[in-house]
């Protein structure tokens, strides 16, 4: 069997998500993707094989439960930690003990960093992030920071931490380039801190108010449900009734029992599947309702789940196909301002929040520069070369700092000038 790490690049591969019988009884569901040479691989992971009468979405249980967040006993510690200590804000530092730059970004992107932001999703709509280098050029040591970049969702993060390291790179050596240097790869990368900010979630009747993923973002083609709006349109279409398709997906989750799907009419449900070979994010039908009379009577819905897996809300789709379909492999969406393409709409989109990198900062330090952090507490984390403080809410700490007895700061300011004049005496006697 062909894999997936075997396609080359320029091969274009484009993904395909197929439905076919594979008995009498049973329905298989597949990711593939096809070469531009007419070459199809299978995937090892998108793969089920369920009963025919069964909702599209049994096909994906096992996917999910893979992709779900299901904390450690430490992760929940941490959480409780930053709940406890009423904390939005973080810092997490990593330093380069022996190893390449390349090699050394690598492992963060992949170790404590996306882990520590799924874990922030738990409580959190929004995730801020700002990002610095500390690099040293021959004998010269400066700091290259980043912008603050709101990752809005938790399929986010991975995507959003690599744009922050390639347009730092890029700064870094355009940086050096304009000093003179010829080879801009001859520097050193021996920190990387994080800067994390939490926006909390707002819930509404016990749901969480959630953003699509970015690269579903960009297309467009779907808008917040108005369940009210709905029910005027016609109060006779079940497709219509949020309430009514809310309690059957719920049902069905919890049950199993398919009939709770069967029995919605003029309703399509879509939901979004992680691919655990090519991290490829992805949407499929969850539920598709019989083909009425006229199409336009069908409402078309995607699930929106937290980072635990937990049903938050639904959106609605305006336009399906264009909803589900890929970016063409052969496309390049190109910076309007600095000429750089990308192969995913998503991917411009980001490289856009960040302005190009143009408003990255650059400042020299000492080899001795350190950052201080009056008020916060350390947390465990996985990789003891990570450091990971939490910022306490310093409006908070004063408030709960004891009063100040003015008449005893008005004597001590007044001991204070008497000793500062008799010391000015000193110096001039």
């Amino acid at each position: 069997m062909n894999r997936f790490n075997e396609i080359a690049p320029s091969q274009e591969p484009n993904s395909s998500f197929t439905y076919s019988v594979y008995s009498p009884e049973t329905r298989e569901f597949i990711h593939r993707w096809h070469t531009k040479r007419g070459k199809i691989i299978d995937c090892e992971t998108c793969y089920d094989i369920t009963e025919r009468n069964e909702p599209l979405g049994k096909h994906y249980v096992r996917n999910s439960y893979v992709t779900n967040l299901r904390m450690t006993h430490d992760e929940r510690a941490k959480l409780r930690a930053i709940i406890d200590n009423d904390t939005n804000t973080f810092i997490m530092k990593h330093d380069n003990a022996t190893e390449g730059n390349m090699d050394f970004l690598a492992a963060a992107a992949i170790d404590e960093l996306p882990s520590t932001i799924r874990i922030l999703f738990v409580i959190s709509e929004k995730v801020y992030i700002q990002t610095s280098f500390y690099v040293k050029i021959n004998n010269y040591n400066f700091v290259f920071e980043s912008t603050e970049l709101a990752i809005e969702n938790h399929f986010d993060i991975d995507d959003s931490i690599d744009m922050l390291f390639i347009l730092l790179l890029e700064k870094v050596k355009t940086f050096m380039k304009s000093l003179g240097y010829l080879n801009t790869d001859n520097f050193r990368i021996n920190r990387l801190n994080v800067y994390l900010r939490m926006e909390r979630s707002n819930f509404i009747n016990g749901v969480k108010k959630m953003s699509l993923p970015r690269k579903f973002r960009v297309k467009g083609v779907t808008i917040d449900v108005d369940p009210e709006e709905l029910k005027r349109e016609n109060e006779k279409k079940e497709s219509c009734n949020i309430d009514t398709i809310t309690e059957a997906y719920l049902n069905y989750k919890t049950s199993g029992n398919k009939f709770f799907l069967t029995s919605l009419k003029n309703v399509n449900l879509y939901c979004l599947q992680l691919c655990h070979t090519s991290l490829e994010l992805y949407t499929v039908p969850f539920y598709l309702a019989g083909l009425p009379a006229s199409r336009k009577e069908n409402r078309d819905f995607v699930i929106l789940e937290d980072v635990e897996g937990d049903f938050q809300h639904f959106m609605e789709i305006t336009k399906p196909v264009e909803f589900a379909q890929n970016d063409d492999p052969k496309a390049k969406f190109t910076c309007e301002k600095c000429n750089v393409s990308y192969g995913e709409k998503a991917k411009l989109n980001l490289h856009e929040a960040l302005n190009c990198g143009d408003n990255f900062e650059i400042f020299e330090t000492d080899s001795n520069y350190e950052e201080e952090y009056p008020i916060h507490f350390e947390m465990k984390t996985h990789n003891e070369t990570w450091l990971l403080f939490g910022l306490r809410n310093i409006e908070k700490e004063l408030q709960l700092m004891p009063a100040i007895d003015e008449e005893q700061l008005q004597q001590e300011r007044f001991q204070f000038k008497k000793i500062q004049q008799i010391q000015q005496q000193n110096i001039f006697d």
